[in-house]
């Protein structure tokens, strides 16, 4: 072998050893990274628990007083048909509604 043969051999090694290295570096840095992300979801998880924790309590409040303003409603709803009744049947049935059709055909003019 010619020695431009064994310098280019000898590049060829240099750069593929060196691929080599870049490869296991990436691999260690996206393993780290990974680490990092899963670290990350874990504290998001623990911090967010309670706040969704929160969130329930005052769903719960607040469905709870909507249910007693439609009870309220439905009370007060009932009350006043029950009093529109009874202020119903007090009173006396209106007087007959007069007949303008056959008061005209009388009227001579």
């Amino acid at each position: 072998m010619t020695t431009i043969a064994l310098v280019l051999l000898a590049i060829i090694a240099i750069a593929t050893t060196f691929m080599a290295i870049l490869q296991i570096g990436a691999i260690i840095y996206v393993r780290r990274l990974g680490r990092r992300v899963d670290d990350l979801a874990g504290e998001f998880k623990r911090e967010l628990k309670p706040l969704v924790g929160r969130l329930n309590t005052m769903k719960d409040v607040v469905i709870n007083q909507a249910r007693e303003e439609l009870g309220l409603i439905e009370g007060l709803r009932t009350a006043f048909e029950s009093m529109k009744k009874t202020f119903q049947k007090s009173q006396p049935p209106p007087p007959a509604a007069r007949n303008t059709e056959d008061e005209d055909s009388m009227f001579i003019g």
